[in-house]
Formats: structure tokens, sequence, C-alpha cells
């Protein structure tokens, strides 16, 4: 049942996705319909495939670095008084701006 469930959600969500893309007349480049990116999945799949996995080892790596990162910056802050009364602040803030707000800053 929640197999069926979720199969008609993810469908509603195509129809609705390719709704907006003809009814807003939007150009291709902007946002293109579920139908044209499973066109592009079938046509030229082996570009995909071929950039697929440095894509994905740049996740995971992207991953990985991020969380040593993050841990071992938590490990010094608990360990270090004048670290955390210093880092603390910066990182709350940097936390509180919403990622759209930088978005721009992020594609340059």
């Amino acid at each position: 049942m929640m197999a069926l469930r979720a199969a008609i959600v993810g469908l509603g969500l195509l129809v609705l996705w390719q709704a907006v893309v003809w009814l807003g007349d939007l150009p291709h480049y902007i946002l293109p319909g579920p139908l044209r990116v499973g066109e592009a999945l079938v046509t030229r799949h082996a570009l995909i495939l071929s950039n697929a996995w440095p894509t994905l080892l740049e996740i995971v790596l992207g991953l990985l670095l991020g969380s040593l990162l993050g841990a071992a910056s938590a490990l010094a802050m608990a360990h270090v008084r004048l670290l955390r009364r210093w880092l603390l602040p910066v990182l709350v803030v940097s936390q509180a701006i919403p990622v759209f707000a930088i978005a721009p800053l992020l594609v340059l």
C-alpha cells in the first residue's frame, strides 16, 4: 500500500511539473519538463554515465571532508575554550543565512 501511494504521489508530481512547463511556457534551458529529461536520459545515456562517476566521487569526497572538518572543529571547540569563544558566533551566524540568499555567490 505504501509503495502504491508513493508511486501515485511521484506520478502526480511529474504531471504537475510537466503542467507547469506547458502552462508557464518556460524556455527548456530554464525548466525542462520531465518528458525532455527522460528523452535526454535515453538519447545521451553514455554522456550522462561518463559524467556520473566523477560527480559521485566529488559528492562522496565532499561529504567525507565536510564530516571530518565538522567533527574536528567540534572537538577542537569542545576542548579549547578560547577557540569556542571566537568560532561559535561565526558558525551560528553562518548557519542563520539561508542558502538561497547566498546562492548567487556560490554559483560564481
